[in-house]
């Protein structure tokens, strides 16, 4: 179960790496808000769409890790994987926003 939880996690990671890419190349030439507002060219609902696929899989992806740690581990295994959900949809959004971000500020050849 721990491989099926990982997996969940992992697949996550790719999927919200997916939207964040779409998202990025929707707003090409503008700046994207880092942690919260609202983006200037509204994503389809397709796109969205990602951004809930992604929440349910790392979602069940981390319950599915808690109830394998919770016997040996009853409050450790909850909240590391309650944060390594919080990762999976925070850590490559952001790494996209801030790339998509600094490319505003090169000058064009």
């Amino acid at each position: 179960m721990v491989v099926l939880g990982v997996g969940l996690l992992v697949i996550a990671t790719g999927v919200n790496w997916l939207y964040a890419v779409r998202l990025s190349s929707l707003n090409a030439g503008r700046r994207l808000p880092i942690v919260t507002g609202q983006y200037p060219v509204r994503p389809p609902a397709r796109v969205a769409a990602l951004r809930a696929v992604c929440a349910g899989l790392s979602v069940y992806g981390a319950l599915v890790l808690a109830q394998e740690f919770w016997s040996e581990r009853p409050l450790l295994g909850p909240f590391l994987c309650a944060g390594l959900a919080v990762l999976v949809m925070v850590v490559p959004t952001l790494v996209v926003t801030v790339v998509h971000n600094r490319h505003l500020h090169l000058p064009a050849h």
